[in-house]
């Protein structure tokens, strides 16, 4: 029996499992800390966004709806801005990161003839009902008289995470605009955030 289990066959059997059990271990912890490293990071930002407010303009009520997408920590913007006073749709691009529950993000007018731009800083969080928002605060250059200012926006700006109906989706995907007027698009929002 002893010669048995000298044989040079059991020795290479014993060595194969004692191999496959050491590498079953480092593939367990191997699953084991990209779980944890998921964990902490598992929400994107990803998705369509809208928010209401009023602007640093006297009498300016806004609508925006925009697109985040995001790549690890980096995160790519496209907003459309529609104004009350204005009846253009505004277009703007934008970049920057999302740490932990922060968002750092630079944005600017799609249009190369407007050198419009600014900046959001913004925390991820939850209303009262529990839906996920973003809240913070966005500067920007001025506009017209105010053009060479920087210009804090007067309220705390809060954005809700949304799912828009398939034409809205795909216009923003597009880069087409989502809605015709200011109108449309403050009874779109406020039939989303019901």
């Amino acid at each position: 029996m002893s010669s048995f289990l000298n044989s040079p066959w059991m020795q290479a059997l014993s060595i194969g499992v004692v191999v496959g059990i050491f590498i079953k271990s480092l593939a367990f912890l191997y699953e084991q800390i990209k779980n944890l490293v998921r964990s902490t990071q598992s929400f994107s930002v990803s998705g369509i966004w809208t928010a209401a407010f009023e602007s640093n303009i006297p009498g300016k009520h806004v609508v925006e709806i925009f697109k985040i997408t995001q790549n690890r920590e980096k995160i790519s913007l496209y907003l459309q801005h529609y104004g009350n006073i204005t009846k253009t749709v505004r277009k703007y691009r934008g970049i920057g990161i999302f740490r932990g529950k922060a968002i750092s993000l630079a944005y600017f007018d799609e249009s190369r003839d407007r050198s419009h731009s600014g900046v959001f800083s913004l925390v991820l969080d939850q209303d009262s009902a529990g839906e996920t928002i973003v809240r913070g605060q966005y500067a920007e250059l001025g506009i017209g008289d105010n053009s060479n200012k920087i210009v804090i926006g007067n309220d705390q700006y809060i954005a809700r995470k949304i799912r828009p109906n398939l034409s809205i989706l795909a216009r923003l995907y597009l880069g087409v605009k989502c809605f015709s007027s200011f109108e449309e698009a403050n009874d779109f929002f406020v039939s989303v955030t019901r």
